[in-house]
């Protein structure tokens, strides 16, 4: 549905909801908890003027917008047609619940550990001879924590393993297989997410499941995520680093998860151990950000005089699951805010954070 703007009020019969002041979000039975955002010491002038802000466009091409307070949702906005039961690309927030199917399958001694050799999981495929002895240098945790030591970078168009020629590949695994090393593993960060197929292999030849029913099964189903569509590869296979489809509200089912330490209403559904690997830093991406088993570990806020930590599945355009353990708080935004996705940090920085009493 497409919202008609005119002057200070909506054309359309049915109201405009983001032109609205602030409502407690929707109630489903067996879904999340909702509640007003006094109930949970968020001031309600603030959360108005940051609904103003967007409505503005001050911050544009916001899709969605929820926050989740002490487990419950408290505000929920859509706009340019979306709505809570409409997936989203989620872009590259996909590594992060590839990360956590790794995590999952070491938990189950599928795997080993983030010390194996990825070339292990290879054995007796088509792309068994595509290791050479340096490339049998890489292993699961390289990858995971984009210190793979490929000729490989999204954001430098002269590295061999261009992007925009991964994506236009017939086979992605062989194409980044042909990529030429040019470090040692676990010494350099490189943001490179054709690199990340490279683990599909190692999941389904480690657990015996394709990827699909291993994470609907281990991951998916047990936290309640019916959402979750997975963009495939040209040979018909989950693209680990990019482009999964979710709705927000089972984003922020994840987000839950991982604030919770990977406990899910009483059941560990991924161990605490790998959830503590998983946001520990293995060095920097673009030279200012820590970066674990993909995630963003972010610097601190100072906010009112107080210190904010918080770690981020982030994705190009703005998709975003900002976890702040401190205020017990997960954002989620879905957004399509390609030129400037850094304007999202300035809007929860500057109208969120200062509107929540701690």
């Amino acid at each position: 549905m497409k919202f008609i703007y005119g002057g200070l009020f909506c054309l359309l019969i049915i109201s405009c909801n983001s032109q609205e002041k602030y409502s407690i979000p929707v109630k489903i039975e067996n879904d999340w908890e909702t509640d007003h955002v006094e109930n949970v010491k968020i001031s309600l002038d603030k959360i108005n003027l940051l609904k103003e802000q967007i409505n503005g466009n001050k911050y544009k091409d916001i899709h969605s917008f929820l926050i989740v307070k002490d487990e419950k949702i408290v505000f929920e906005e859509y706009y340019h047609g979306y709505h809570k039961d409409k997936r989203h690309d989620v872009a590259s927030v996909t590594k992060s619940i590839t990360s956590a199917l790794v995590g999952i399958a070491i938990d189950k001694n599928y795997i080993k550990s983030t010390s194996a050799s990825v070339s292990e999981f290879y054995k007796g495929s088509v792309y068994e001879d595509k290791w050479d002895s340096i490339k049998k240098k890489i292993r699961i945790k390289d990858l995971l924590t984009m210190r793979h030591g490929l000729d490989c970078d999204d954001f430098n168009n002269n590295t061999s393993g261009d992007f925009d020629a991964f994506l236009r590949s017939d086979d992605y695994i062989n194409y980044m297989l042909d990529v030429k090393m040019i470090h040692e593993p676990d010494k350099v960060n490189a943001y490179c997410t054709g690199s990340t197929q490279l683990l599909e292999p190692v999941l389904q030849n480690s657990t015996g499941y394709s990827v699909e029913d291993f994470a609907s099964k281990f991951l998916f189903d047990p936290i309640g995520i019916k959402s979750f569509k997975w963009e495939k590869s040209p040979k018909g296979k989950p693209a680990m680093g990019m482009g999964a489809d979710m709705t927000p509200r089972d984003m922020a089912r994840f987000g839950l998860l991982y604030l919770n330490r990977g406990n899910w209403k009483g059941k560990q559904v991924i161990s605490e151990a790998w959830i503590e690997e998983s946001l520990t830093s293995y060095g920097k991406l673009f030279d200012f950000v820590d970066y674990g088993y993909m995630w963003y570990l972010e610097p601190p806020i100072t906010v009112n005089s107080k210190q904010i930590n918080y770690y981020v599945a982030l994705g190009h355009g703005g998709q975003t699951v900002a976890i702040y353990p401190d205020l017990n708080m997960i954002v989620v935004i879905t957004a399509a805010n390609y030129n400037n996705e850094s304007d999202y940090y300035d809007m929860l920085e500057k109208y969120l954070l200062p509107a929540i009493d701690f």
